[in-house]
């Protein structure tokens, strides 16, 4: 499910909800064309509806002293893969809410 997704950066000090735009469908021209008859009288426009998105943030972070910087090598990377593990439960808890809600609607 997260690999269909459109991933994009949100600028800093941009707030948290984001807009997007949906097209909507065009409706059907019923009127036939005439010769003689200018274009512009049968053109068709677009229209879009906002959507806006309120972004969540999710997440780990672990602090980090200069001691274990020095000393402890081996500290720093168990917790890069604690890091990462949280992460993966994480997307996988988010995508198994969005499936969830899904299915209810």
């Amino acid at each position: 499910m997260a690999n269909h997704g459109l991933a994009e950066d949100i600028p800093p000090h941009a707030g948290k909800v984001i807009e997007k735009r949906r097209f909507e469908s065009y409706t059907a021209n019923v009127t036939a064309l005439t010769e003689g008859t200018p274009i512009l009288t049968s053109a068709i426009n677009g229209t879009w509806t906002a959507l806006p998105f309120t972004i969540q943030q999710y997440g780990a972070f672990a602090l980090v002293s200069d001691v274990l910087t020095q000393q402890g090598f081996d500290g720093i990377d168990d917790m890069v893969k604690f890091a990462l593990y949280k992460s993966r439960k994480i997307t996988q808890n988010l995508e198994q809410n969005r499936v969830r809600q899904l299915l209810a609607a």
